[in-house]
């Protein structure tokens, strides 16, 4: 509960309505729980999670890597024909952010590579990245560009 001094110093809850701060947050936080509905249970060996699916409220604020590729709207690629082993060049044409999430794996172009740290890339904007762990090379590259696996590592 939030509390805050009346005139004498004496704490007293802070209200809202005649409702205090902590009735309204409990009943907006059993709201938005009473919504979420549980979805199809998945078992991997020993553990299981059971996702909580809640009601779309339209489309999210970003845009995944590979959402992103797959809707061509960003590009993974070489720093030049060259390449640079740690350096990629990523350019976002999306109106949304790209969330480019550490341990994503990016398949293509010299070597495979995996990213070493979570980026949000700026809607319409280009970057640098210095990814982490880079795989065997090539002895000619599949393309400039790179894809995503849509696997994650360790």
């Amino acid at each position: 509960m939030v509390d805050c001094e009346n005139e004498i110093g004496r704490r007293q809850p802070w209200r809202w309505g005649g409702l205090t701060a902590e009735t309204k947050m409990n009943a907006s936080i059993q709201n938005y729980l009473s919504s979420l509905r549980l979805g199809e249970p998945q078992t991997h060996r020993n553990i299981v999670v059971v996702p909580l699916i809640g009601s779309s409220f339209g489309t999210s604020r970003w845009l995944t890597l590979g959402e992103a590729l797959e809707q061509q709207l960003l590009s993974v690629t070489e720093v030049n024909h060259g390449g640079s082993v740690p350096k990629l060049t990523v350019i976002n044409r999306a109106d949304r952010p790209a969330l480019l999430l550490d341990g994503e794996e990016l398949i293509g172009a010299k070597q495979n590579r995996v990213l070493n740290t979570t980026i949000l890339l700026s809607q319409r904007s280009a970057a640098q990245l210095r990814e982490g762990h880079t795989f065997q090379p090539r002895c000619s590259p599949t393309t400039f560009r790179m894809t995503s696996s849509t696997r994650l590592t360790n």
